[in-house]
């Protein structure tokens, strides 16, 4: 007959837990954890590749140095060019010969107001450019997006005059950026037909004339 002392080490022994009692780790989620990881790991890849995107060549823009004038003493194959309008950065800036319009507009830090729509993006940055961005909230803003004074023949000048579309001639509606006879008939029958233009905004309801032609045209006509 068991005494009291084998009967508490009996009882100790039942309290001990064993090994079918111990909670045991899910096999499922062992797999899961390395899974996580991998997706935060892409996840954090995308992110990055986004952010960079959105961000300007900050490599290039190192070869972008503010300058006094355009008389700024360079190095041999530098070129100095001037930043004005509608931008975070103006002023004169050496750029090197690699520079590309795109890199500067990028440096330049366009505003929600900018206005590039006038821009050659093919054009390559010469020694003396003067590159102005307009305000979309300023219409009456009529110089050209690019001007140089050492080397004219790289000016885009501006229109001497501004054409009425209410009392142009064919001939004169022609010289109008991208207005040939068609066009430049379509204006004359649309004038006719509802009384002469009261705003310039209604040269749009010309058949062939849209947003992007009204843009080159918007400050080269008048009512």
């Amino acid at each position: 007959m068991p005494n009291a002392y084998e009967n508490l080490a009996n009882k100790s022994n039942r309290d001990k837990p064993t090994d079918k009692n111990k909670p045991r780790l899910d096999s499922r989620y062992l797999l899961a954890v390395p899974v996580i990881l991998l997706l935060c790991f892409g996840l954090g890849v995308q992110y990055t590749t986004y952010i960079t995107g959105l961000q300007p060549n900050t490599a290039q823009a190192v070869n972008i140095i503010a300058a006094k004038d355009f008389t700024a003493e360079i190095a041999e194959g530098d070129m100095v060019i001037m930043l004005s309008g509608e931008l975070a950065r103006k002023g004169y800036y050496v750029i090197s010969a690699d520079t590309t319009l795109r890199d500067l507009l990028d440096f330049a830090g366009l505003k929600s107001d900018s206005d590039i729509s006038d821009f050659n993006m093919a054009h390559t940055p010469q020694h003396g450019d003067q590159y102005h961005v307009k305000s979309k909230a300023n219409p009456l803003d009529i110089e050209p997006w690019l001007t140089n004074n050492l080397q004219p023949e790289n000016c885009i000048e501006p229109a001497d005059e501004l054409i009425n579309i209410n009392t142009a001639t064919m001939q004169e509606l022609q010289q109008l950026p991208n207005i040939g006879e068609v066009r430049a008939q379509a204006i004359i029958d649309y004038r006719m037909k509802h009384n002469g233009f009261r705003h310039k905004e209604e040269i749009l309801g010309v058949e062939g004339i849209g947003q992007k032609l009204y843009e080159q045209l918007i400050n080269q006509i008048t009512v």
